[in-house]
């Protein structure tokens, strides 16, 4: 009997060493793990809270020398103001595109002075006007680039405007699509432009057919005209109002993607 339990104290006493060794091999590996874990949630921490404003910076620094900000000056007096920014037509020219509102809505001898980055202004002229959906497209200014078109517009995802609220210079705000909206006061809005533009006193030459994009952008004075783009920089819309003091009223690209076909 007592030779059985020397033999099994002195097997413990061998495998013991072993046994330590692979509790510390455990130890080793579960606290390596735990670091590598808390680097990861660091990381994906870094990523949540710096990634969106790094990319709007990054949004912000590959586009903004490239929009116009439109000065609009009645023969008769007065001048307004917006942003306006160039696209390609299907044929391979370059136009300016703004708001209808921006051009004025008279028939009237309107001049149209675009002042670019680096504190140059160049002269244009109007093209073409959609009186219907605020558009209005001009002759473009400037070696300036062209902003590529998107018509895919969902709901939920966020969205950028590149403009000049409050006459500011190149700003850049943000927010989210929202909805859709084909609502009175933007259709009254948009019908007395379209009646003014005609000088035809009958609705049956200005019918509204199409609804609008609610966004969360903010939009103030300057806005008017301002491309909308999602996070690849492609324009889903055009900035044209502001509705209730919040929301973003946008016109969705597809429109102009249908004004610049012939052109």
């Amino acid at each position: 009997m007592s030779k059985l339990l020397i033999s099994i104290k002195d097997s413990l006493s061998e495998a013991l060493p072993s046994i330590s060794s692979l509790a510390f091999v455990a130890t080793f590996s579960l606290a390596r793990g735990l670091v590598l874990g808390a680097i990861v949630l660091g990381l994906i921490s870094v990523a949540t809270t710096a990634g969106p404003s790094l990319y709007r910076t990054a949004l912000f620094e590959t586009n903004y020398r490239d929009v116009v900000y439109l000065r609009v000056v009645n023969p008769k007096g007065g001048a307004h103001h917006g942003t306006a920014f160039h696209v390609d037509t299907p044929s391979g020219n370059q136009v300016l595109v703004t708001n209808f509102h921006v051009c004025g809505t008279s028939q009237e001898n309107n001049s149209y002075e675009a002042s670019l980055f680096g504190h140059s202004t160049a002269d244009t002229h109007v093209i073409k006007k959609d009186p219907t959906h605020d558009l209005c497209i001009l002759s473009p200014v400037g070696n300036l680039k062209s902003f590529p078109l998107s018509d895919n517009a969902l709901l939920g995802l966020p969205v950028f405007a590149l403009g000049f609220p409050s006459y500011m210079p190149w700003t850049l705000t943000s927010g989210d699509i929202v909805g859709w909206v084909g609502d009175t006061s933007f259709r009254r809005m948009t019908t007395k432009l379209c009646l003014e533009y005609k000088g035809k006193p009958s609705l049956l030459s200005c019918k509204f057919t199409y609804q609008a994009l609610q966004t969360t952008i903010p939009v103030r004075g300057g806005s008017s005209g301002s491309p909308v783009m999602n996070m690849l920089g492609s324009v889903i819309g055009v900035v044209t109002k502001q509705e209730r003091g919040h929301w973003g009223i946008v016109i969705p690209s597809e429109h102009v993607i249908n004004l610049i076909k012939e052109l």
